[in-house]
């Protein structure tokens, strides 16, 4: 939910800009987080189908959007801190096909606290 030039800022501050392909933000839209249209606005973005959209959130309001949305989710908690009570047990990547979370296949996943950006892929070379 920040600007995209707030998301920008964050991460160049932060020293990892240049990780990232993109920098997505909700001013595109005008609709926050956990609004449908935002999560489908970053799987557009992403070029990627939504049921196979992950986003990794630190927040239950933001794991709740994504879900209610169709796509796959991460919590993230802090020391002291539980999964929210909408979590449900997640299925191992080799059950769903995959070697890690953001998968080989292509996929990106969201920074989504902020639905600020998608982790680059490492390239060889």
């Amino acid at each position: 939910n920040s600007t995209a030039k707030s998301a920008t800022t964050l991460l160049e501050h932060a020293g990892i800009r240049d990780l990232f392909d993109h920098v997505l933000s909700v001013d595109a839209i005008e609709r926050y987080k956990p609004a449908r249209e935002a999560y489908e606005y970053a799987a557009k973005e992403l070029r990627v189908n939504l049921g196979d959209f992950v986003l990794v959130a630190a927040h239950a309001w933001d794991i709740a959007g994504a879900m209610a949305a169709g796509a796959a989710t991460a919590f993230v908690t802090g020391a002291g801190r539980s999964a929210p009570s909408t979590a449900r047990t997640p299925r191992s990547a080799t059950q769903r096909g995959r070697s890690s979370p953001a998968g080989s296949r292509g996929r990106r996943s969201a920074d989504c606290s902020t639905l600020s950006a998608s982790p680059r892929r490492q390239r060889e070379g």
